[in-house]
């Protein structure tokens, strides 16, 4: 031990004297040095329990309780201790969801639920055959469906598979029809392509349909199915799971009230509460990573998660006292004081004040040169000038401090303090250097956005957020319109206005991310929340506007069908053969369409903006709203007043035309509740109202 103090030493004063002044003062500064070494290493045997290193915070569990809970739509799940439904609403299911793997039945020895009782959370600790199983089954109040998660994990140093089975059994009576979310009917698995089943059991009993939801769309990860006398099915995967890995296989179940088999839209609308692409969010970000048969549930890559304002990549967690970390493994507390702190950065000087300043960091070593980390969110790198800089610790200790021996010191929490609290700041940009810079509202900026369908035009207020991707270059965008593209921007240099430095020219190569702030904190993006014709495309882009066509049209069997763009609602890629892809389309009028596309390329206007599509790019088309003619809108008036006609045929005539119209008609059915004073015209009016939620 004493000749590495003495090398230390040594190598101190050889360094001290080769720099500054005489051997005696070099000895003198050398000392000091080794004396906060040596301090350092004695109080980390005092801080052990310091959490250093900044971790997630822990999931909050509870024990479990097993009452009976139910959904938006009013349905009953009953819940066992292993995951199952006893007996769902009206008996329609029996011992439902019955896990198996691996040839044994799934059997927790943890049952834990989440802090708001809405998930639970079944764990077998034992390995079933070098598979570890977890079962997550959440009922959210505000969803009209139940879900789980099967969470396969295996712990060994070599691959597993884990053969997985999952029975549903009816508790009434048979079902009449098992058919897939697009109408196939089943028989031994998962058409590629479809997502769920629909169990469908004939009236006038009380049993309710059942609807499964397995996959997504574009998922390999299918079930097998076998039909046991129209009583139960059971669903079999074979999941591989990699050494060290974890697999999660994601399925929904709904109990619904379905007088007829639905086909076409009606059955397309059973499925609709499963495609929203906020349904995974919620998960633990590791076990989203680790689905195998459905997608996270994200459009593009933005991270709505990701801070404005974090000290996480300096791997200490903020306390009461400031905090002095030396390396991986040395934590000091006291407090820090200095005269003048001053930073010459690449956009000019700053000086910052005790109260502004979050924490310094030096992670290049460089002489003079630090990071800075502002308590309003801005991060700042640049030459440091700090005067009479000391650390005090707890003990009274004090300790000269010179910015060049700085690893990483972080300031206490003080209370109240919010990131950014500034109502001038418009937006945080963070640069490739890692700076991040508050920006005000300045002149207006416009940006092109060169894409593969065309240049697309929009100002910096119109963005939620920008990010450079590295592979392929460019930039993803989010506009609030809901907008997701990726493209280039053609500018050799945005003029932004900061809010430390005044106005800056930057070119976009320099820019990493750039995150607008709203006037009203904004959800979870959501696809199915959208309110205007989109489309979207291959690629994770999404695109707002609608089809700049009077007429499209669909070759079916040799023949085109002219279909006007604004009564489509819904068109979605189906199966890519030959050389055209095909496509299946439902009509706001309750008609279905489907076939090639006859135009190969379609545009997409918003605003200025046309974006000319080639229609190989499209995954999927949704128009939130009918557009209804003029003299459709007269043909329902009329509809409508013949609801209280004297003739009970024509009243019957009419409410049958109008339910069939269905979503055309819904403006002016609602209106007609509203105005109309005849009892039986606002009687048939709700009762097709009724039929078209």
């Amino acid at each position: 031990m004493k000749p590495l103090i003495d090398r230390l030493f040594s190598d101190d004063v050889h360094d001290a004297c080769s720099t500054r002044g005489s051997y005696r003062d070099a000895r003198l500064r050398a000392t000091q040095r080794i004396l906060l070494r040596v301090a350092c290493a004695t109080w980390l045997c005092f801080l052990a329990n310091l959490p250093l290193h900044a971790q997630p915070a822990p999931e909050q569990l509870v024990p479990a309780n097993f009452n009976v809970r139910t959904d938006s739509s009013g349905q009953r799940w009953d819940l066992q201790s292993n995951g199952l439904v006893q007996g769902g609403t009206n008996s329609t299911l029996s011992s439902s969801f019955q896990l198996t793997v691996n040839n044994n039945g799934f059997s927790p020895n943890s049952q834990m639920m989440t802090s708001d009782g809405t998930e639970l959370v079944l764990t077998s600790t034992q390995p079933v055959n070098g598979v570890l199983v977890t079962r997550r089954i959440r009922v959210d109040p505000k969803q009209p469906f139940i879900r789980y998660c099967e969470i396969l994990t295996n712990p060994g140093s070599i691959p597993a598979t884990a053969q997985v089975q999952l029975q549903v059994r009816l508790g009434q009576s048979q079902f009449q029809s098992i058919v897939s979310n697009k109408g196939t009917p089943i028989t031994n698995a998962l058409p590629k392509g479809d997502s769920g089943l629909l169990m469908w059991a004939q009236p006038p009993n009380q049993q309710q349909a059942v609807v499964l939801y397995l996959a997504s769309g574009k998922s390999d990860v299918l079930p097998t199915i076998q039909n046991q006398s129209n009583y139960y099915v059971t669903m079999s995967w074979n999941i591989s799971i990699p050494a060290g890995k974890t697999a999660t296989l994601v399925h929904f179940a709904a109990q619904r009230v379905l007088p007829t088999l639905p086909t076409g839209k009606s059955l397309d609308d059973v499925f609709s509460p499963f495609k929203s692409r906020s349904l995974l969010r919620d998960l633990p970000n590791d076990i989203r990573k680790s689905i195998v048969n459905m997608s996270p549930g994200s459009l593009g890559s933005w991270d709505r998660s990701l801070p404005l304002s974090s000290l996480e990549s300096l791997g200490i967690e903020p306390g009461p006292t400031d905090i002095l970390a030396i390396g991986e493994s040395t934590a000091l507390r006291g407090s820090l004081t200095f005269g003048k702190l001053s930073l010459e950065t690449a956009y000019g000087s700053k000086t910052i004040t005790a109260s502004d300043l979050a924490a310094i960091a030096r992670p290049d070593k460089v002489e003079g040169y630090g990071r800075v980390f502002m308590r309003d969110g801005e991060i700042l790198s640049g030459r440091l000038d700090v005067k009479d800089l000391k650390f005090t610790m707890n003990t009274g200790l004090a300790v000269d401090l010179p910015v060049d021996q700085i690893d990483r010191l972080v300031m206490r929490e003080l209370p109240g303090a919010a990131p950014l609290d500034d109502s001038n700041v418009t937006a945080i940009l963070e640069t490739m250097d890692g700076d991040r810079i508050a920006l005000v509202a300045g002149e207006s900026v416009p940006i092109e956005l060169v894409t593969p369908w065309g240049t697309r035009k929009f100002r910096l207020d119109e963005v939620e957020r920008l990010e450079a991707t590295p592979a392929p270059i460019g930039y993803r965008v989010a506009l609030r319109d809901g907008s997701r593209l990726f493209g280039f921007i053609k500018a050799a240099s945005l003029k932004l206005t900061t809010k430390s430095f005044g106005t800056q020219t930057m070119h976009p190569s320099a820019i990493r991310t750039l995150s607008m702030f709203q006037d009203v904190p904004q959800a979870e993006f959501d696809q199915d929340a959208l309110t205007q014709s989109h489309v979207v495309l291959k690629g994770d882009n999404l695109l707002v506007g609608a089809i700049d066509l009077e007429t499209v049209h669909f070759i079916t069997r040799g023949q085109q069908i002219p279909v006007p763009p604004n009564q489509l609602r819904h068109v979605q890629l189906g199966e890519v053969s030959g050389l055209a892809p095909l496509f299946e389309g439902v009509l706001w009028d309750g008609g279905q369409v489907g076939g090639e596309f006859h135009e190969l390329v379609l545009p997409f206007r918003h605003g200025q903006n046309v974006a000319l599509v080639p229609v190989r790019d499209i995954v999927e088309i949704r128009v939130p709203s009918p557009t209804v003619p003029d003299g459709l809108r007269a043909k329902i008036r009329l509809l409508i007043i013949d609801l209280g006609s004297p003739e009970f045929e024509t009243r019957e005539a009419a409410s049958k035309e109008l339910s069939e119209l269905g979503q055309l008609a819904k403006s002016q059915l609602r209106e007609a509740i509203q105005l109309s004073q005849d009892p039986e015209v606002r009687r048939r009016v709700e009762v097709i109202l009724d039929g078209l939620e």
